[in-house]
């Protein structure tokens, strides 16, 4: 990307003049101090009157973004996939707020992912732990299914049968993904209980 590209990012994340030099220093290698950067914004025409955002690019924002379609997996792993996608969701509102100065002087506030990232921005430091790669590559293998199915060949075909017949997909929702579940174990329980 270049300069501008990651000014106008940046500056569309909400960031301060600050964090975003900071950022821009950090993880790009570029040093601008904040009047260049003021100027960079002026020559691009971003800029924030108390704090409102325009109509029409926020519909423009909503309609591009992409329509993800699920694939047929098994209820805990897409039941898992669609929780993440909500916490997903909530920590990119949550990276978009600000925590307010408070009262209390040692506590931090500022934007949080910014405050991940750069925690020498905020006067603290960085608390990760660095976790070995084995351990980690160790668990992956682990948690893996050995094969394609989540659960066993001939019940996923037989799932996936009945999904078809009664014209149902994927869900898109964790409710959605509880209800496909209730009714798959409801109609394999009546197809076990009439074969005995």
């Amino acid at each position: 990307m270049d300069l501008d590209a990651l000014i106008t990012n940046y500056f569309r994340l909400g960031d301060t003049h600050l964090e975003t030099v900071a950022t821009l220093s950090t993880v790009h290698g570029v040093a601008l101090s904040e009047r260049t950067l003021q100027r960079h914004l002026q020559r691009l025409g971003l800029y924030r009157r108390k704090n409102q955002s325009d109509l029409a690019d926020v519909v423009r924002f909503l309609r591009e973004q992409p329509q993800q379609c699920g694939q047929l997996h098994g209820y805990r792993l897409m039941h898992r996939r669609l929780l993440q996608d909500d916490l997903d969701k909530m920590a990119e509102v949550w990276d978009g707020q600000r925590i307010r100065k408070n009262k209390q002087e040692h506590l931090a506030y500022g934007r949080p992912l910014t405050m991940f990232e750069l925690p020498q921005l905020y006067n603290t430091m960085d608390y990760l732990k660095l976790v070995d790669r084995d351990r980690v590559n160790v668990c992956k293998e682990e948690c893996l299914f050995n094969d394609n199915y989540p659960c066993d060949e001939d019940l996923f075909n037989y799932a996936c049968l009945l999904m078809g017949a009664a014209g149902r997909r994927a869900p898109n929702t964790p409710e959605e993904a509880i209800h496909l579940y209730i009714d798959l174990r409801r109609h394999l329980r009546r197809a076990l209980a009439l074969a005995n």
